[in-house]
């Protein structure tokens, strides 16, 4: 049976070793928590399609900074489930995901504030066509939400009950100590 090879050195990394994965993965909170300074408290006040625009420009660049790591080691797991590194490391990634999702739980909540039928006018601005869809989403859905105190509460505990397990377990050995004593 054929087996799967890629370049990924060409696109990505050299190796799981490589010091520009750590260094690509120290910028994403301090340019998350930039994000959630410049917004909070901004996107419910939105009046004008350019305010939005501009914030759609600079959320895609703050999605990006995680994609290139997040991709590369998608591809390693890929092609080597068992590898116990690389699933340590996608582990770290999840942790932090997790404290990226709290700085920025206040951006869904603020589109509520904003309301379904300011989204909708604003999904209709020839401005603002290229995110037409997800604006008509978010008017969709926004009537959905939690209130923002009960979603930082889930995050937390989705944090100490699962990820965070998951993150210290994929770290230890995976030894288990066998004794006869019952």
């Amino acid at each position: 049976m054929p087996t799967t090879t890629w370049n990924l050195p060409q696109y990505f990394y050299d190796s799981l070793t490589d010091p520009r994965i750590d260094a690509d993965i120290a910028t994403w909170l301090p340019i998350t928590r930039e994000f959630a300074d410049r917004y909070r408290g901004k996107i419910k006040t939105f009046t004008a399609p350019e305010e939005v625009l501009e914030y759609y420009e600079y959320s895609e660049t703050l999605s990006m900074v995680g994609k290139k790591t997040m991709h590369y080691l998608s591809y390693l797991s890929s092609l080597d489930t068992q590898d116990t590194e690389v699933q340590k490391k996608l582990g770290e990634l999840e942790y932090l995901g997790i404290q990226l999702a709290e700085l920025t739980l206040f951006v869904s909540q603020e589109w509520k504030e904003l309301g379904a039928d300011s989204i909708r006018n604003f999904s209709e601005s020839p401005l603002l066509v290229a995110y037409k869809n997800d604006l008509v989403q978010q008017a969709d859905t926004v009537q959905y939400l939690l209130g923002e105190d009960v979603e930082l509460a889930l995050t937390k505990k989705s944090r100490a009950l699962g990820i965070f397990g998951l993150h210290e377990e994929l770290r230890s050995s995976f030894e288990f100590p066998w004794t006869d004593e019952k």
